[in-house]
């Protein structure tokens, strides 16, 4: 690694390690990536004086608003398969749909599978069932890990991890043969890779595998790029390179835009909070959000992924103190919250009250300003983690004025 990298990448912090990773994982969160509590605000707001819900209208289990599948959930639940296969048919090729509501039906089914054996049984060349059930793998053997630190899980748990974990592969590989063309089951495998310590050459042929069916799949993109990260099997490096790439080679309006947002946060701001208010208003971030906010106008509105971009983009909004599109960002947004980076934190209701109404009551202090006309799309800042071209590798990281 390049001393820039080194600088840039905080190196001399020691790394997590991967099995500690991968409990956070287990417990459906990363390690040290909840958004920084910088600047944040105590003080509280009356939300439906500003057209927004109540914190008890607010939404934690699920990240769409979906009557169906609400529906679906339930009979599952009762032991009724039907209507499960009739949402999954209904998704058609809406990959990232698709996926959604098979990590979503897989956590049930790891916690009772009869349904799911029940569809089997009665359609076993159904490929949405197949998909299903190697989730659920991936689910049971994160469950029987627990989210623990490495060292508190025990030799039997380990045995178990790795024994159910080690499945997966077949059953995605079954449930690829049953549906060619949908990249479900290969996005599945990627979290069943990084588990099973898949090697970068192998993990490159798998993503290859999903790329070829969906080269822009956004839920695809952040399991990658997580296995890109140092803790895991990558470098600081390979993950900004994978990163840049992935964005590059997307159309506008792909939502792919947030995995720098993610990346900033969870992984390149500073561990020293001293260094942080710098970070936040540096030329890098402020060009991350208005790249993130030009691909959030160009996205359908009907994309899974827009309110994961719209919370991503609000928690910058509000560390960058831009009041006015904070607010916005989280009217859009409404009462679904059950995705990142609300998901990282221990207590994501009361994270996303919190920046909501430290977004308002700036907003407010500001004098109520209007939303700013939109930004221009412009290549990354010199020297910035993310100017892959800088013929100066030590050239200073933009981090602030």
């Amino acid at each position: 690694m390049s001393r820039f990298l080194e600088r840039i990448s905080g190196k001399a912090r020691p790394p997590r390690p991967a099995s500690d990773a991968k409990a956070a994982a287990a417990a459906g969160r990363q390690p040290g990536t909840g958004p920084a509590k910088d600047g944040s605000s105590n003080r509280t707001i009356q939300p439906a004086e500003y057209g927004l819900p109540l914190r008890t209208e607010l939404r934690t289990d699920r990240s769409v608003d979906d009557p169906a599948l609400d529906a679906a959930v339930l009979a599952a639940k009762a032991g009724n398969w039907q209507p499960v296969g009739a949402l999954m048919w209904e998704a058609g090729r809406d990959w990232e749909r698709r996926y959604l509501y098979t990590w979503i039906f897989g956590a049930l089914a790891a916690e009772d599978a009869r349904w799911l054996q029940a569809w089997r049984q009665a359609h076993p060349q159904d490929g949405a069932a197949a998909a299903i059930e190697a989730s659920s793998l991936v689910q049971l053997a994160w469950k029987i890990r627990t989210g623990d630190v490495s060292s508190k899980v025990s030799r039997e748990q380990w045995d178990g991890f790795f024994r159910v974990l080690r499945q997966v592969p077949e059953h995605c590989r079954e449930a690829a043969a049953l549906s060619p063309e949908d990249p479900t089951p290969w996005v599945v495998l990627l979290g069943a890779a990084k588990g099973l310590q898949w090697g970068n050459d192998e993990f490159r042929a798998l993503w290859a595998e999903v790329v070829a069916r969906d080269p822009h799949h956004v839920l695809a993109h952040i399991s990658a790029q997580s296995y890109w990260l140092p803790r895991w099997y990558g470098s600081t490096d390979l993950v900004l390179e994978f990163t840049e790439q992935a964005i590059a080679a997307a159309p506008v309006g792909s939502l792919l835009s947030l995995l720098r947002l993610d990346l900033l946060n969870r992984e390149l701001r500073p561990e020293d909070s001293k260094l942080r208010p710098a970070f936040w208003r540096g030329e890098q971030v402020r060009w991350a959000i208005d790249e993130a906010l030009i691909d959030l106008a160009a996205a359908d509105p009907a994309n899974v992924r827009i309110n994961a971009m719209r919370s991503w983009l609000a928690v910058f909004l509000v560390r960058t103190e831009r009041w006015a599109e904070a607010v916005e960002q989280f009217r859009a947004i409404g009462r679904m919250v059950a995705f990142e980076p609300w998901s990282y934190s221990t207590d994501g209701t009361a994270l996303f009250t919190q920046q909501r109404a430290t977004a308002v009551l700036g907003w407010e202090a500001a004098g109520r300003p209007a939303v700013p006309p939109p930004a221009r799309h412009r290549s990354a800042p010199a020297g910035s983690y993310f100017d892959l071209t800088t013929p100066n590798p030590d050239a200073e990281p933009v981090t602030g004025r």
